[in-house]
């Protein structure tokens, strides 16, 4: 709990779905999560659109539930990241032109 909020997992699992698109084309993805963490459940399906899919009762070994979760789209979301990447390095050339010829 000491690093909840610091947005590391946020940033572990951005980097995981754009590893799983651009590097081996993979759409979709899965995950267990239990019922009780309110701050993972929120992160995964507010910032990366997993759809909680349905409940394993007493799946961990202290009898909690898990939550299946799963996100598909990856590969078009990763195609637009690296669309806006191309337009934010092709504005920031054009802008260094323009500095550099005044």
């Amino acid at each position: 709990k000491k690093f909840r909020g610091m947005g590391i997992a946020q940033g572990m699992m951005g980097t995981l779905h754009q590893s799983f698109a651009g590097n081996h084309g993979v759409d979709s993805a899965s995950l267990y999560c239990r019922v009780s963490n309110e701050a993972a459940i929120g992160l995964y399906t507010r910032t990366f659109s997993y759809r909680c899919d349905k409940i394993i009762p007493s799946y961990y070994p202290d009898g909690e539930s898990a939550w299946v979760m799963s996100v598909s789209g990856l590969l078009m979301k990763e195609q637009q990241r690296l669309i806006s990447c191309n337009n934010a390095n092709a504005d920031a050339m054009e802008s260094n032109t323009l500095s550099s010829s005044s």
